[in-house]
């Protein structure tokens, strides 16, 4: 296929019209029922994120920079899985309902998908009806479509032909903002992905690999200067967090795809609707494009020249990848340690099938037939998108609170909730296949669920937990609710048990409460001459009005982390650590007013880059020639 050669993208608007419709039918429950699809990682983590960016959006004066629902204190912004740091994400976090914010994240992201990978078969010399296969596989192949309750991983793949479309145009700055934007999207394994199938794309080029490495280079340096605000505090993040720079063998290899369950997703035509079963998270591990699409890869393969070749090859080696560790020698490869869920590999498989096919049916030597097949696979992927994964849910299954929920929201704002290892465990294994399994979770508050309603939480769900928290959960949990780390962290209620109720009845939550609780801002000797007021709250910032009879430490019972600045009578104070954890200063008998404020040098210096770059791009495309 010659990928040099140009043609127009005739009547767009027309087919991102089609391509709306086409995402409807796709959805039918997300457009026509209004409900949602809920999983696990809805309940702990995008759905919470979403509420906490709507109650504080970004603005120029201010930053979603910390959180303190999570794990004692965290940074927010820092993480990218927050998508704090997305673009659309500081806009899609203002709409007043989830429903619709999800909406338009589905309908956006496969717009963009379908709509550069249509751009760039057309530029590879690809007639429109090759070009509408390619789009079709990529907006609706079953691996596409089952990321949409991982709504950063849907994003960021979403972002692989636009990548992939304008390093095949040579154009740098594009390039950069694609790539940068990917990061942004929230999943970093997929922008990995994307870097490393460039360099491979590069280093195979023939005659361009030069000016291929070189766009490689100066497009990625640039992407990396767009997205430094994000970046540079994401560095700080993994410095200080428990999680290794390479993980072990056993986690390397979480959602590794089983040989016969990839065969079967590969050649079983509508697999789902014989066996739903898999081994891992449906949203990860499911694949699925179908016999035709597979057969017109084939045949490009077949009939084509040394690219197509080149790329069926990548494609199947991306897939046998993706066997993790049932392939010999993956959880050896150190280099394949950094990230988890070797499932991810099919990513560049589901875009390899997609360029391929179409590559296939732009050699069927009748036009007709090439609409025919065209429409097959439409129907076939469509008809395959219909089958649940997962339970679909009104809104209302997130928005309304638990009774869990409801009681413990009065004390939010002083005291925390904490789950025991025990219900931490017994809800892992929870069963995620029917609508009462997730309403068991729900009922339990599982962790990081409550952030949605504004509970601050003493251990939580956390890719990247930070090491102080990590060592301060550890003792907590060796030494139980009755000791004075429980009372240090502010921990009123103890969520100490959950037994069913029936076979598929809610669970019954066993609930401790204790008095004693430690306020947010608080004497470490804890006298009776002492008082303090808290005079404001919020993410980032706490001031309070302190009052002791003698000289002793202050402790502010969030997470000790580079970048907080606490004031003493609006005077910068030195801080120190208290049991290793929480931040703490020293004050003299009397009163005082404390002020502890979060403002990182990692964001502004991140955020002084990224302004940088963006404007020697604005200036570069303006004066270029």
């Amino acid at each position: 296929m010659d990928i040099s050669s140009r043609k127009p993208d005739a009547r767009p608007f027309s087919l991102l019209l089609v391509l709306f419709a086409l995402t409807i039918l796709a959805w039918p429950n997300l457009f026509l029922k209004e409900q949602l699809p809920v999983d696990g990682n809805v309940l702990r983590l995008f759905y919470p994120n979403w509420v906490f960016l709507h109650v504080h959006p970004p603005t120029l004066s201010q930053w979603p920079l910390w959180n303190p629902y999570r794990n004692m204190g965290e940074p927010f912004l820092a993480d990218p899985q927050s998508l704090a740091g997305y673009p659309p994400m500081w806009w899609l976090c203002r709409l007043p309902s989830y429903l619709g914010f999800v909406r338009l994240w589905i309908v956006g992201h496969t717009l963009l998908a379908g709509y550069f990978t249509r751009k760039w078969l057309l530029r590879s010399g690809a007639d429109p009806a090759a070009a509408a296969v390619s789009m079709i596989v990529v907006a609706f192949n079953g691996y596409f479509i089952a990321h949409g309750t991982l709504l950063n991983h849907f994003a960021s793949a979403a972002f692989v032909p636009v990548v992939f479309y304008y390093f095949s145009a040579r154009r740098t700055i594009a390039f950069a903002v694609a790539l940068a934007l990917q990061w942004l999207a929230g999943f970093p394994p997929f922008c990995y992905l994307t870097v490393v199938a460039l360099a491979i794309w590069s280093l195979s080029a023939g005659t361009a690999r030069r000016d291929c490495l070189r766009l490689l280079l100066t497009g990625g340096t640039l992407a990396v200067g767009l997205a430094a605000f994000q970046i540079i505090p994401f560095a700080e993040l993994f410095i200080h967090s428990a999680r290794p720079i390479l993980l072990s063998a056993a986690v390397a290899t979480e959602f590794s795809e089983p040989t016969g369950q990839l065969l079967r997703m590969l050649v079983v035509p509508q697999w789902m609707a014989w066996s739903r079963d898999l081994t891992g998270d449906q949203a990860v591990v499911s694949f699925y494009v179908g016999p035709v699409v597979m057969l017109a890869a084939v045949w490009a393969a077949y009939d084509g020249g040394r690219i197509e070749r080149r790329l069926m090859l990548g494609t199947i080696a991306c897939a046998l990848l993706s066997l993790g560790s049932h392939l010999p020698g993956y959880a050896q490869f150190a280099p394949l340690h950094v990230f988890r869920f070797p499932a991810n590999w099919l990513l560049l498989s589901s875009v390899g099938f997609a360029i391929l096919s179409g590559w296939g049916v732009a050699r069927l030597p009748d036009a007709r037939w090439k609409w025919v097949v065209a429409a097959l696979i439409l129907a076939d992927l469509l008809t395959f998108a219909q089958y649940g994964r997962t339970p679909w849910f009104s809104p209302s299954f997130l928005d309304e609170p638990p009774p869990l929920a409801q009681s413990s929201v009065p004390g939010s704002a002083t005291h925390r909730l904490y789950h025991s290892p025990a219900v931490v465990e017994r809800l892992a294994q929870q069963g995620s296949k029917t609508f009462n399994d997730w309403l068991q979770l729900k009922d339990a508050l599982m962790p990081s669920y409550g952030m949605a309603f504004g509970l601050r939480e003493a251990s939580s769900y956390q890719v990247m937990k930070l090491v102080r928290a990590a060592r301060y959960q550890e003792r907590l949990a060796a030494q139980g609710p009755s000791s004075a780390l429980a009372r240090w962290a502010g921990i009123s209620t103890f969520v100490a048990g959950i037994t069913p109720v029936g076979s598929a009845g809610p669970l019954r939550v066993q609930v401790l409460s204790t008095a004693d609780a430690n306020p947010p801002v608080f004497f470490e000797s804890n006298s009776s001459a002492q008082h303090t007021t808290i005079a404001e709250s919020r993410p980032g910032t706490i001031e309070a009005r302190v009052s002791t009879d003698h000289r002793d430490t202050l402790v502010f019972s969030e997470v000790s982390y580079p970048g907080w600045v606490v004031r003493v009578d609006g005077q910068r104070a030195q801080g120190s650590v208290f049991q290793d954890t929480f931040q703490s200063v020293q004050v003299s008998a009397g009163d005082h007013v404390v002020r502890f404020d979060y403002a990182p040098r990692t964001f502004w210096l991140g955020f002084a880059i990224s302004l940088g770059t963006l404007g020697c791009s604005v200036v570069a495309l303006r004066f270029r020639p």
